[in-house]
């Protein structure tokens, strides 16, 4: 019989790269679900990751608006490691702070959703107030500048017919 260790080794080749974060996942949930952990206290983390991945969507959005999101990806990183520390203290059976840490990842995923909200809002307003500023500018100056040319054309003209006449007397 072979030992334990070469049975795993098998085991462990005839799994490709993309399944090892499942396996993962199910060691998880598998050491999880054996200490007694209910379903709730599981779905409070999910919840708090799927807040962070839609305050995440937000700040793309604000960013491809044009904001500057540089302050809200680094509250993001805060509220990433705020539920990094929640998991710790989940597996660790202190699930009281660990509902004090992913209750403060949510307060400052929810501030981030708001703030890049209004920033991708107030990026919108600038890009459309640029524009109305570009297209007055045209719309005033491209006439303007013709007028000018055909103004000191005709003077010019002028100039040129006084000095004919001037040199034929």
């Amino acid at each position: 019989m072979e030992s334990p260790y070469v049975l795993s080794r098998i085991f462990m080749i005839t799994l490709n790269r993309q399944d090892y974060p499942l396996l993962l996942c199910i060691c998880l949930l598998s050491s999880l679900i054996l200490t007694g952990i209910s379903s709730e206290e599981i779905d409070f983390i999910a919840q708090s990751e799927e807040n962070i991945l839609l305050a995440f969507e937000k700040v793309r959005e604000a960013e491809k608006a044009g904001a500057n999101v540089s302050e809200l990806i680094e509250e993001l990183n805060e509220a990433l490691t705020l539920l990094h520390e929640a998991k710790t203290c989940f597996i660790n059976g202190d699930l009281e702070k660990a509902a004090e840490k992913v209750s403060r990842s949510n307060n400052i995923v929810d501030d981030v959703k708001a703030k890049a909200i209004f920033l991708k809002d107030s990026a919108y307003a600038q890009a459309k107030n640029s524009y109305m500023l570009s297209f007055l500018t045209f719309i005033i100056g491209a006439p303007s500048i013709i007028l000018a040319t055909i103004v000191v054309w005709k003077w010019f003209k002028r100039k040129e017919h006084k000095c004919k006449f001037n040199r034929g007397n």
